[in-house]
């Protein structure tokens, strides 16, 4: 199944972004966020603007931001985040017909929903369970994480564990407050990313 409108949805509120942050719920820097919305929704849905489907995009961006609108009025919390991606789905479901035939084939969908939950969506985890501070970016446990996914499903095996050892030896030596997700990170980045090589087989 075309996975298109979840993939906006997801990545836009999830990939290099903090729903925990001040500056994500700030009113004043909204239209930076919604820019990024845009862009993120058009790259994925950009078929849809020359065809008798285009209200699905235009249908699905308004809902986007009307869940925007809601956190930044009432805040969020992880059943927020979690029925947004309900919806989501659903709404990528009632809409699979129009979605079919992209330029982004399904596989590479997939890959790109692998590559997503393996490290952004990771952080986010952490940040629930207060593994990983809720105000602070995860720039180096997510780009251990995204190498350790390319390696893995590219079955470069060494070179992910060898990822991974590096990633705990950095964090060690320079961030110091990653105690509790200096092991489980790596550990989890490669589970997720082997699990996920298999679905994609």
């Amino acid at each position: 199944m075309p996975l298109n409108i979840f993939l906006s949805h997801f990545i836009t509120d999830f990939a290099f972004s903090n729903v925990y942050s001040e500056k994500f719920l700030n009113k004043k820097t909204y239209y930076l966020h919604l820019i990024w919305a845009a862009v993120v929704f058009l790259s994925f849905n950009f078929e849809l603007l020359n065809s008798k489907s285009f209200y699905v995009l235009i249908l699905s961006f308004i809902i986007h931001i009307l869940f925007d609108l809601i956190r930044i009025k009432k805040n969020t919390t992880p059943l927020f985040e979690f029925i947004g991606l309900i919806i989501f789905f659903i709404l990528n479901y009632i809409f699979k017909s129009h979605l079919e035939g992209s330029f982004l084939t399904n596989n590479f969908q997939l890959y790109i929903l692998g590559l997503m939950i393996t490290t952004s969506f990771l952080t986010y985890i952490f940040r629930i369970f207060e593994i990983y501070p809720r105000e602070k970016k995860d720039t180096a446990g997510t780009t251990e994480r995204l190498v350790i996914f390319i390696f893995i499903l590219s079955q470069n095996f060494l070179f992910a564990i060898i990822s991974g050892i590096i990633g705990i030896i950095y964090k060690y030596l320079f961030e110091k407050f990653r105690k509790k997700e200096i092991i489980l990170s790596p550990i989890l980045g490669l589970v997720i990313s082997y699990i996920w090589l298999i679905i994609m087989k």
